[in-house]
């Protein structure tokens, strides 16, 4: 077999990260604005129900240990 083989190539798409810098005018300040705009999550409430999930399943685990 003499010759190149060609090999078919797989379509492939790239896809970027859209630039929020490249935007020009009001859109990209309102855009910034809203983003340095937005308050934090509290987060204590998702915090403390972790805890409580995480003690009763290491406590099902010592449990099933012994």
């Amino acid at each position: 077999m003499n010759g190149v083989i060609k090999m078919a190539k797989e379509h492939q798409i790239n896809y970027v990260k859209p630039n929020m810098t490249a935007l020009h005018g009001r859109i990209g300040r309102e855009i910034f604005e809203t983003i340095l705009n937005t308050p934090k999550p509290d987060l204590t409430e998702l915090n403390r129900r972790s805890d409580e999930v995480e003690s009763k399943i290491l406590a099902a685990r010592k449990a099933r240990q012994k």
